[in-house]
């Protein structure tokens, strides 16, 4: 079936401007808008308690995080407030569509595709690590646009089956929980601390950034494969890099990997490991690896490191810029981690393997019903769901 096909901006209100500052609002910093098309609640604010500068919206409307990482993570969400009116980061787009024209969900389906996002990536300006989506990327983006009956049609079915990976990811975070609080227990009973960066058996890097004049095409991970819990190879894309990838780049077996940055205080300084060789894949910028030494388990190392002493010590010390949360190898060294003994780190690790069958099982399903709604979206946006 063939559409008329229009830009975005001949359909929808970009950036609009925020009405006089008269009545209470609320707020959503860029930590408040997830990956999954969703926003929190934000924070209730009164008339004046604002800065200017925020960027003003309303509620039902879709937010486009524009800065790096956070557009290529997906944080392209429909505004969810107890409040008519709403403001946040300086870092979001705004996108209000022309409810005659546009259905709200069809535009935020579409807005989240891998294509769109794969295209804003590459039109992005700035320099390395600011780099950010620029408004004339969404004014002249091309939409589908079908009767406003049939847009609703398509975005119910899509944000049916958007429903079932979701709740896919919270049946995986509740038993995650679990283990979590078991091995959260054995961690408590270590009397001896020390300093993360005592304990390497290979030393702190950084990972490696794609090349705007680049001509080798290879392919990277992105923030998502280690911030949700796990690590998620699915989470990679393709890009061009100056050279080909170094081999102290490339993601390893029982490489641990962190997040150097992002805008959720919560998710910087997180770790993952790799649990298996992905050949030509590498480690992005905003992540540091390293490797333990036989001191601490890799696995008794990853619990360790999620629990609340450590994470203090990582809050502490980031420091933002923009919004974005970071740190840095010095301050990972210096990071002073519980060591169990070794019967304790045994266990630890005994009930780390049993929560690793089970996150492979239910990636495996993640990643099926993931190539099913990319499948759904590219008929839909074709006409042919």
């Amino acid at each position: 079936m063939t559409w008329e096909t229009v830009s975005l901006g001949e359909v929808s209100w970009l950036n609009p401007r925020g009405d006089s500052n008269i009545e209470s609002g609320t707020f959503l910093g860029m930590a408040d808008v997830s990956e999954n098309g969703t926003t929190t609640a934000g924070i209730r604010v009164e008339p004046g308690d604002l800065k200017s500068g925020y960027t003003p919206f309303r509620d039902r409307d879709l937010l486009v995080a524009k800065i790096t990482p956070c557009f290529e993570n997906g944080k392209i969400a429909q505004a969810s407030l107890h409040t008519k009116r709403g403001w946040g980061s300086t870092e979001f787009h705004v996108v209000r569509p022309n409810a005659e024209l546009l259905h709200d969900r069809f535009a935020l389906q579409y807005l989240r595709s891998p294509s769109v996002r794969a295209n804003g990536t590459i039109r992005m300006t700035g320099s390395a690590g600011q780099r950010r989506v620029p408004l004339s990327y969404l004014q002249s983006l091309e939409i589908p646009l079908p009767p406003l009956p049939e847009q609703r049609r398509i975005a119910a079915i899509l944000d049916e089956a958007d429903a079932l990976r979701q709740q896919k990811d919270r049946e995986r975070a509740a038993m995650n929980r679990f283990v979590d609080t078991a091995v959260a227990e054995l961690i408590d009973t270590a009397d001896d601390w020390r300093p993360l960066g005592s304990m390497l058996a290979e030393p702190f890097r950084n990972g490696i950034s794609p090349s705007r004049a680049g001509t080798v095409r290879a392919e990277v991970l992105t923030l998502s494969a280690i911030t949700r819990g796990g690590f998620e190879p699915r989470h990679r894309k393709a890009d061009l890099f100056a050279t080909a990838h170094d081999p102290d780049k490339v993601v390893t077996e029982g490489l641990h990997l962190i997040c150097r940055g992002n805008g959720n205080k919560d998710l910087v300084g997180v770790m993952a490991v790799g649990d298996a060789s992905l050949t030509d894949v590498a480690f992005p910028d905003t992540m540091i690896a390293m490797r333990p030494s036989k001191v601490i388990t890799s696995l008794t190392l990853l619990a360790a490191w999620r629990g609340e002493g450590v994470r203090k010590q990582i809050r502490r010390g980031a420091r933002t810029t923009n919004g974005t949360y970071k740190v840095n190898q010095q301050l990972l060294g210096s990071v002073v981690v519980p060591v169990p003994s070794a019967e304790v780190q045994a266990n630890i690790d005994a009930l780390e393997r049993q929560r690793a069958a089970v996150n492979s099982a239910m990636r495996k399903s993640a990643e099926s019903l993931d190539a099913l709604f990319a499948s759904l979206q590219h008929r839909a946006f074709r006409g042919e769901l």
